[in-house]
């Protein structure tokens, strides 16, 4: 192949054709095939020669494609970009004249996943000369694919063997990588709903599934639905072929944060065998509670987790870490109420909590209290088994918590109105969660005045207790003492 003519080339093609080889014709348009070095296929005009031999729109497709190989050898991707648009406008042409068959659909798989490579190449050659902005050559590939894709999803009466649809699943996958590149994630809904409503969607092979559950659970993750992202990265880790180090350690980079989320750190071996120590500090800072810890770490290792688009991810762990170290100091005091005074002594030495109200006139300790309520009002929503009295300044805990076997006991005026305060927070549906935690709690009533408060008392940047007991004095019926 490295060394044959023009004519044995058109030779080939022509033969592949007519016997319908899809993988023999793959290979004579792929650039990962030898023949793209040849010097003697490297041409300006062949338009010529591959019509004598080709009847069309063949010989239209080998033309560009044998222009294309001579702009890559002079390194014009925007030229190559150009005509391997060329290439696969003219194979949708006799694609679709292809009536229930589908032997071209490993010529499809070479010249879309070219398109996309010479895509992203002429982008940044384009903005290496300053002429246009970034993603508009993706985007225009995006919508090629896409006149793919509905020749694909479209062959409905071919029997399954010969379907097109075979195809949709890899087209997809390409799409993602487009997407996901451009920043253009809402595109992606139609295509995993075309997906999920599939009958083929269990028959794709399994490199396929693994890199559209990788994508699918990334755009979860971004979507704050957790749960679902870890699913879908974890059947992509654990599929995902044992010698693929690279792509493995790819998934990790977002599975990592979704399970830290959930509450699940990963180990050190882990961490070292996908060279992803930059997530040692972070696993070990949420574990301890230390907020100190891992302000910094997020800090330094800032450049590595913005490249990676988690760095909001992350983010969210100080709630996690918050959570960590107010349990610890449950576990220590081994009592079901405990001063917020006590929280925010072991959390001083362990954030930077206090120092934005040391400069501003503000009683610092004061305004650090008050601002670690508002934590504490904002963990509410993640746990059933604590509840914080703002009345008083003390966090009640159910025995979950602290391993006590003795019940909780009842709840006094104050503690009800703190519940009250939790129903406001996170919302009505959260009824159930908190009777079923604190059992001796049964003034339902409150719950119906719950439908008068729709709001959150956030105006104020944090949670201010004596607000919130003006809005539990005016809506409750329980009277503090």
């Amino acid at each position: 192949m490295a060394h044959i003519s023009i004519n044995q080339y058109l030779q080939l093609a022509q033969e592949a054709i007519d016997t319908k080889n899809g993988f023999g014709c793959r290979d004579l348009v792929s650039f990962r095939h030898p023949h793209v070095a040849n010097p003697k296929l490297q041409l300006l005009s062949p338009e010529e020669k591959c019509q004598q031999v080709l009847e069309p729109p063949y010989d239209e497709m080998f033309a560009a494609h044998l222009r294309c190989t001579y702009a890559v050898s002079n390194h014009d991707f925007i030229e190559a970009y150009k005509y391997q648009t060329v290439v696969v406008q003219s194979f949708l042409k006799t694609f679709q004249a292809h009536k229930e068959e589908n032997w071209a659909l490993p010529v499809m798989y070479a010249i879309t996943l070219d398109l996309r490579i010479f895509a992203n190449s002429a982008d940044q050659q384009l903005m290496k000369r300053g002429k246009g902005k970034l993603g508009d050559m993706l985007e225009k590939a995006a919508e090629l694919l896409m006149n793919c894709f509905r020749i694909c999803a479209s062959d409905t009466r071919a029997a399954f063997e010969d379907s097109k649809k075979w195809g949709m699943l890899f087209l997809v996958n390409q799409l993602f990588k487009i997407y996901f590149k451009i920043n253009k994630l809402h595109l992606c809904k139609p295509l995993i709903r075309a997906i999920d409503s599939s009958n083929f969607r269990e028959e794709y092979t399994m490199a396929q599934r693994v890199t559209y559950k990788y994508y699918v659970g990334r755009k979860a993750m971004f979507d704050s639905d957790f749960k679902k992202a870890e699913e879908f990265l974890s059947f992509a880790f654990l599929k995902c072929h044992r010698l693929s180090q690279k792509n493995k350690r790819m998934i990790l980079i977002y599975l990592l944060p979704v399970k830290m989320l959930l509450g699940h750190m990963p180990t050190i071996q882990l961490l070292k065998k996908y060279d992803l120590m930059q997530f040692a500090e972070v696993t070990k800072s949420v574990s301890e509670g230390n907020l100190l810890l891992l302000t910094e770490t997020l800090a330094k290792q800032e450049a590595f987790f913005i490249r990676c688009g988690i760095s909001l991810i992350l983010e969210k762990l100080k709630i996690i870490t918050y959570r960590n170290l107010f349990k610890k100091v449950a576990t220590l005091k081994a009592i079901y109420h405990i001063s917020t005074k006590s929280l925010w002594l072991a959390n001083r030495t362990r954030s930077h909590l206090y120092q934005p109200f040391a400069n501003h006139g503000i009683s610092w300790m004061t305004s650090a209290v008050d601002l670690l309520t508002s934590h504490l009002i904002k963990i509410m929503d993640r746990l059933t088994n604590y509840c914080l009295d703002i009345m008083v300044n003390k966090v009640f805990f159910c025995n979950s918590v602290i391993g006590l076997s003795l019940p909780p006991p009842p709840p006094t005026p104050k503690f009800q109105t703190c519940i009250f305060v939790s129903f406001i927070i996170c919302g009505i549906n959260e009824e159930f969660k908190y009777f079923q935690c604190f059992p001796h709690f049964s003034h339902r009533n409150l719950l119906y005045s719950c439908k008068e408060v729709p709001f959150l008392l956030s105006t104020h940047g944090f949670f201010i207790p004596t607000i919130i007991n003006k809005y539990c004095r005016n809506y409750t019926s329980v009277q503090s003492p």
